[in-house]
């Protein structure tokens, strides 16, 4: 039952982070420039890369919590480097710092800034 549950929340994980793409690129884009005949915040690049890429396993993440199968400070650790990460990105995109030399580089580096959260979380909470 259990690895059916896990399953099950990887699932939602996977149709919410589906949702959020959608509702992000197309209606986003969509609604800003039919209402407001410009886009109200345009980011691209490797910031737009990581809200794409870096927000896979947090959906991953908060689908399984829903089905009990993970806890809260899965999600925090991967919350926290998530938003690091991108502020990271976007301090390097104001100072003009050009990463789109890069490639996906800047996003694997991010989810490595999430994995070493999630670690670091689980040393913090998990101390038995």
């Amino acid at each position: 039952m259990g690895k059916n549950l896990k399953v099950a929340g990887i699932a939602v994980g996977f149709t919410l982070y589906f949702t959020y793409v959608f509702l992000f690129s197309v209606l986003g884009s969509y609604l800003a420039y039919t209402y407001f005949s410009l886009p109200l915040i345009y980011i691209s690049g490797p910031p737009m890369q990581w809200l794409i890429i870096g927000s896979v396993p947090l959906f991953i993440t908060f689908g399984m919590y829903l089905f009990k199968n993970c806890e809260r400070w899965e999600i925090t650790g991967f919350f926290s480097g998530f938003i690091l990460w991108l502020f990271v990105l976007l301090a390097l995109s104001v100072v003009e710092f050009q990463l789109d030399d890069y490639g996906l580089y800047p996003a694997l580096a991010g989810l490595l800034v999430m994995a070493g959260f999630y670690y670091l979380f689980k040393d913090r909470w998990c101390k038995k």
